[in-house]
């Protein structure tokens, strides 16, 4: 019985195709973090990866292909994460990572994921490998946001903004307000 529960247990907080936490179990630690930053004064980031022309890759190969690619990209994420961290399918062709105490190694850890993935060639997808790019937005709690959903908005808008700049790129809400502020 108590393996039947810790199994179920494990199936309501999974992403199914990718194996990384669900959107649902993400939002809950989301919760848990902020209650934690609110009492003992610490902080927590957030990073939204999202795909470049992820699209194309469905179009020209198919939905299974893509979710090959998906796959793939969930075992770098996780791999590239601190145990710490909570890594999470945000939706579609969206991840995000949650960073307790990043301590400014935020920005670090999202250009080192962007680099790897920008240099692996994923194989089992096209006649030979392949190359796909992404992008990614983070913020950082309280320091650049004032609650959840502002953290979360803010992280889009740097991931929109990092989308719109050229893909293949990170960008921090901090740093996309002072070049806006130049």
């Amino acid at each position: 019985t108590m393996q039947v529960m810790a199994d179920f247990r494990r199936a309501s907080i999974t992403d199914k195709l990718t194996g990384l936490y669900n959107y649902a179990h993400f939002i809950d630690r989301l919760k848990h973090e902020q209650y934690r930053a609110d009492r003992d004064g610490s902080h927590f980031s957030i990073i939204i990866f999202d795909l470049d022309r992820f699209k194309q890759v469905n179009d020209t190969y198919g939905h299974e292909k893509g979710n090959v690619l998906l796959k793939a990209i969930a075992g770098i994420l996780r791999m590239n994460a601190r145990r710490m961290d909570t890594v999470a399918r945000y939706g579609g062709e969206e991840f995000v990572i949650l960073m307790p105490e990043s301590r400014g190694a935020e920005l670090e850890m999202a250009e080192r994921i962007r680099k790897k993935i920008e240099e692996t060639e994923f194989v089992g997808i096209a006649e030979g490998p392949i190359r796909v790019t992404i992008s990614g937005g983070l913020c950082t709690y309280p320091h650049d946001a004032a609650s959840i959903d502002d953290l979360l908005a803010k992280a889009d808008k740097a991931l929109y903004s990092a989308k719109t700049d050229g893909r293949n790129r990170t960008l921090s809400h901090e740093r996309m307000r002072h070049s806006q502020e130049r």
